[in-house]
């Protein structure tokens, strides 16, 4: 998360950049710029020839969207109004092309040739978007008067084009994000006036070129998270270098020199070396007194134990330290001391988070300038002190998320004027909420503060009126033990846009005047309470929501008309709602652009429309648990992105479709009406992890492509797709909501159905049980050596249990019951250690159960219905077994003589090689010899002076008592 904060940062900076350099790029004319509000130009008209060639650009990127880009129309002859597009006011030339995905939403197409037409462009902004050029474009190069080329997380692979460093002007170049191979070009250090270059966060590899000393006006370098090997002193000649990032370049800890030339570069501002594997000693070995230049260091992710600070104290321009993800382990109180040098009055910014980190709340008093601290999961403990007394009066933001503070929140803590965001998420807060918001509340904090996270805590209590807090956007009270309902006239903060009240005990109704002033709220979660959301009839909702999870609230019985108004969701949740109703096709439509849509759990009727339905890249489809009905419509075959489809507990009709998306990683059509066969298509869901079939009418034989299913043949992690983490971006800081989608699924588990929620269990799973699927179990099961569960029950399958199964050593549960498989199990069951669950039972197996400890330890009921087989854990005996268990125990005597033999042959092997080592060595030596009869001869006068001696005693001992 602090990672993204350092990263806004950057992202403020490079906007700083490109708003000095925009004089620069239109020195010679006053080119009108059209801004976000599209206001025209007063220009002499575009050139006919590069408004054609602008259309055709649209062409390629928009595919199908006709709602992208509505200003870019053919009929409109002045392309210097259009969108994105600044024209010079003299010549009508575009010299400016900004089609990012932050402003204009990601184009999916790709980039068109024609883009070569704009010869005097002179800035071209193409970032964020998902272009789908099977390479990086090497055309970019001629485009001679660039002077800003962005083309940040655009593009999935390729090299950088050479033909780069005919951009003899350039002076802005991000290339970051786009999984970029191979080496970077020496040549790109002709490109003598650039001044900032990002090529981070790709695949690129080989030694840094040192042609790249000669960018003599370079004022930033991110060349981080790459393979890239650090080589050569070119880096001192970089004097006007402010920015540099090294960050996930592991071999800078294996030379001392390049540490030394970081610290020596004269105008060095901020230096990132985060995950560099960096130690204690050998940052030890730079002077602190080289690095006072530095505002700004960035350290995380290293394997620092804390000695480091010693030095860091004395850096007295230091505004920003980041040691998260280290190993510090010392007391909270040891720490801050280290830092207690002159830095301590410069430093702003604090990030000791994800480190082992003891002690009570500690006292940051010592650092007056400090405006941000974040020491969230660590293992602090005790209660939060004072506010007024311990916490410097600038302090903005305040995060001690996921550690074991206790109680609440001090009175005090309402005069920090300062405050905007406070994260105390994930402790053991206990206070009643009213409390606590009191407390903030009594004095100005209540005016500065934007940011309030106090989920996963035990705060107790009702939802009081928060109208006072004037200037709150974002409230977190998930998953802690509010009760109650809402007052009726109870009132939320009119700035919110996010408010999180799910998984508490919170009951009674929410109406319309509870959200009336909030007009700025974009994120809803209202679920898992036991809330009743009873809305006018015509209400229209004073805000525009992005997402909403309304799980287990009270909905229905009506299908919630006030949900046509919002036009720009991606995310919606409305489960288990109590909704009894047909699905609006003013939904289906809206869904298009959505990224979860989850109405499962209702008793929603009708059938799926067929309808342009296209919803947007990972998303994920739940409609399970309700009474659709009829076949699936063909036009979801224009969902090839989707990578969850659950269209469970229906009563849909009908076969498996043959286009379903190859994109797929979770599939369920369990209990509905479906028929046919298995179609081939399904061998195409290379990312598979969840593939539920089960108690449909399903025929013919299992398909043998079982070895595409990659995502099961290897151990892979999808979860990305699956998690949907939304951020909110506040003053210099990005701030992740935390919201990941509950991956929820009903499984036919170890005999009996179970809910399982997030949990590993449910992917690498293949049910395909209660069909009437035919033919043997092809070999090529054998492959699936992650799948954890596999249900081929009650069908018609037939044939030997391959022994390939095996191969599955991952597998927790396996049930082959109720089947006609015929002949022995294989020994290779025997070698899932891991296998918990088993049933085979009535089939037609025969022959003794292989031995071993698992297969013996089930119960006799997961073998029973097989007439023919025995052994343990049945009780019938297999046939020589009684012989054995009554036979006469074999005496030494009786034993056979043939297993001495290797015994006699030992001893023979012991005695021959023990005889020739001792007197061989010393007939072949005479030295030996003669030192050997010396060693003897001692032996021999010692043994008779100690028995003479002792004779002696003994004899005159006799002697005494007998005379």
């Amino acid at each position: 998360m602090k990672m993204m904060m350092m990263s806004t940062v950057s992202c403020i900076l490079k906007l700083i950049f490109v708003l000095l350099q925009f004089n620069i790029l239109f020195s010679n004319n006053s080119g009108a710029v059209a801004d976000s509000k599209h206001v025209p130009s007063v220009s002499v008209g575009c050139i006919e020839k590069e408004r054609h060639a602008l259309l055709e650009l649209k062409a390629s990127l928009v595919l199908d969207d006709t709602l992208r880009l509505p200003t870019w129309d053919s009929k409109s002859t002045d392309c210097c109004t259009w969108q994105g597009i600044v024209c010079s006011n003299q010549t009508g030339h575009v010299e400016m092309l900004d089609l990012n995905g932050y402003q204009f939403g990601h184009f999916l197409g790709t980039i068109n040739t024609s883009l070569m037409e704009l010869q005097h462009l002179k800035y071209l902004n193409l970032r964020s978007n998902y272009f789908s050029n099977s390479i990086f474009p090497d055309f970019f190069g001629s485009l001679s008067n660039l002077r800003y080329l962005d083309l940040q997380s655009s593009f999935n692979g390729g090299k950088i084009p050479n033909d780069l460093a005919h951009l003899s002007h350039l002076q802005y170049l991000d290339l970051s994000s786009n999984e970029l191979k191979g080496t970077i070009p020496h040549q790109l250090g002709n490109l003598s006036h650039l001044q900032y270059l990002d090529l981070s966060d790709n695949n690129l590899g080989g030694t840094i070129p040192h042609q790249l000393g000669s960018l003599s006006n370079l004022q930033e370098l991110n060349l981080g998270y790459n393979q890239l090997n650090v080589v050569g002193e070119w880096l001192s000649n970089l004097t006007l270098l402010t920015h540099l990032d090294l960050s996930g370049l592991s071999n800078i800890n294996s030379s001392h020199v390049w540490l030394q030339m970081i610290a020596k570069l004269p105008k060095i501002q901020e230096l990132k070396l985060s995950q560099c594997d960096l130690s204690d000693l050998y940052l030890h070995s730079l002077p602190p007194s080289l690095l006072n230049p530095i505002e700004r260091l960035d350290l995380s992710g290293n394997e620092l134990h804390g000695g480091i600070l010693e030095s860091i104290r004395d850096i007295c321009t230091l505004q920003s330290l980041n040691l998260n993800y280290n190993n510090l382990n010392e007391e909270i109180s040891t720490i801050l001391l280290k830092l207690s040098g002159c830095a301590r009055y410069s430093l702003q910014e604090l990030d000791l988070s994800y480190n082992k980190i003891t002690g009570t709340f500690p006292d940051l008093s010592i650092f007056p300038s400090l405006i941000t601290i974040d020491l969230s999961s660590n293992l602090l403990s005790g209660k939060v002190l004072d506010g007024v007394k311990f916490l410097p009066s600038k302090l903005e933001s305040l995060a001690f998320q996921s550690n074991s503070l206790e109680g609440g929140i001090p009175y005090s803590f309402g005069n920090l004027c300062s405050l905007k965001s406070l994260d105390l998420s994930n402790n053991n807060l206990s206070e009643d909420l009213s409390v606590i918001l009191h407390n903030m509340s009594v004095g100005c904090a209540k005016y500065s503060l934007q940011n309030l996270k106090l989920d996963a805590n035990q705060i107790t209590g009702m939802i009081p009126n928060m109208s006072g807090f004037s200037s709150l956007k974002n409230l977190f009270l998930s998953d802690n033990l509010l009760n109650g309902s809402i007052l009726k006239n109870s009132t939320f903060p009119c700035k919110l846009e996010v408010l999180y009240l799910d998984s508490n005990n919170m009951k009674g109704v929410i109406s319309d005047s509870h959200f009336d002033n909030m007009s700025m709220l974009m994120y809803l979660d209202l679920s898992h309470n036991s809330l009743a959301l009873k809305f006018s009839e015509n209400w229209l909702p004073p805000f525009q929501l992005s997402t909403i999870y309304l799980s287990s609230c009270i909905l229905g019985p009506s299908f919630p008309k006030w949900l046509h108004s919002q036009k720009h969701l991606q995310e919606v949740d409305i489960s288990n709602s109590g909704i009894s109703d047909v699905v609006p096709m003013w939904f289906w439509n809206q869904a298009t652009y959505t990224t979860l849509v989850n109405i499962s759990y209702n008793n929603i009727i009708g059938t799926i429309p067929n309808l342009p339905i296209r919803f947007s890249e990972g998303c994920r489809v739940k409609l399970d648990a309700n009474q659709f009905e009829g076949k699936l419509p063909i036009s979801l075959k224009n969902c090839t992105n989707l990578v969850m489809l659950d269209l469970g507990d229906n009563g849909l009709s009908g076969p498996i479709p043959y286009w379903l998306g190859q994109q797929l990683q979770m599939l369920s059509l369990r209990r509905n009406q479906l028929s046919g066969s298995l179609p081939p298509s399904l061998c195409y869901l290379t990312d598979i992890q969840l593939l539920d079939l089960s108690e449909n009418n399903l025929s013919g034989r299992i398909f043998k492509c079982l070895k595409n299913f990659s995502a099961m043949s290897h151990n892979v992690s999808l979860t990305s797709t699956i998690d949907s983490d939304l951020a909110y971006v506040e003053g210099r800081s990005v701030y992740f909501l935390g919201r990941s989608f509950d991956l929820i699924a009903f499984l036919m588990w170890k005999g009996e159905d179970r809910l399982f929620k997030n949990n590993k269990l449910i992917l690498r799973s293949i049910d395909l049980s209660s069909n009437q699927l035919t033919g043997d179990i092809p070999e090529e099961i054998g492959n699936l050596i992650e799948l954890v569960s596999l249900n081929l029950s009650s069908n018609n399958l037939s044939g030997e249990i391959t022994s390939k199964i095996g191969r599955l050593t991952s597998l927790d549960s396996l049930d082959l019951s109720r089947n006609y498989f015929f002949g022995p199990i294989p020994p290779s069951l025997a070698q899932i250690d891991r296998l918990a669950m088993l049933n085979l039972s009535y089939n037609n197996l025969s022959g003794r159960i292989p031995i071993g400890t698992q297969l013996q330890s089930f119960e006799a009921s997961s073998y029973e219905g097989n007439v023919d087989l025995c052994g343990k854990p049945l009780d019938k005996k297999c046939p020589g077994d009684e012989e054995v268990v009554h036979q006469k125990p074999e005496t030494h005597e009786e034993s056979n003589e043939d297993d001495k033999k290797p015994l006699y042959l030992s001893v023979t092997l012991g005695f021959i090689t023990g005889f020739w080592g001792l007197w061989g060595s010393l007939f072949l030596s005479r030295n030996w010899r003669h030192k050997y009869v010396l060693f003897l001869n001692n032996i021999i006068d010692t043994m008779y002076v100690l028995n003479a001696t002792k004779f002696q005693r003994w004899l005159r001992g006799l002697l005494e008592r007998f005379v």
